[in-house]
């Protein structure tokens, strides 16, 4: 990917500022007994509040708004 224009930067940062109050939200949420849909929905309202598409449904036709995944 390259960056042509200052549009296209400006572009790039807003979505910088989505996935980190995305980050930071998913964060705070993460606890014992939290499913991942919970965590999915969480995520799609704040895309929605920001304006933001995500970018697994755009791109692949993924059935969620973020891809997690549970370690034990």
């Amino acid at each position: 990917m390259s960056v042509d224009t200052p549009e296209q930067m400006k572009g790039l940062e807003r979505a910088g500022r989505v996935v980190t109050a995305t980050l930071r939200s998913l964060r705070r949420a993460v606890a014992p007994g939290v499913t991942t849909g919970e965590l999915d929905a969480l995520a799609g309202e704040i895309f929605a509040a920001h304006g933001a598409r995500s970018g697994p449904i755009l791109t692949y036709g993924y059935p969620a708004s973020i891809c997690v995944s549970v370690e034990r």
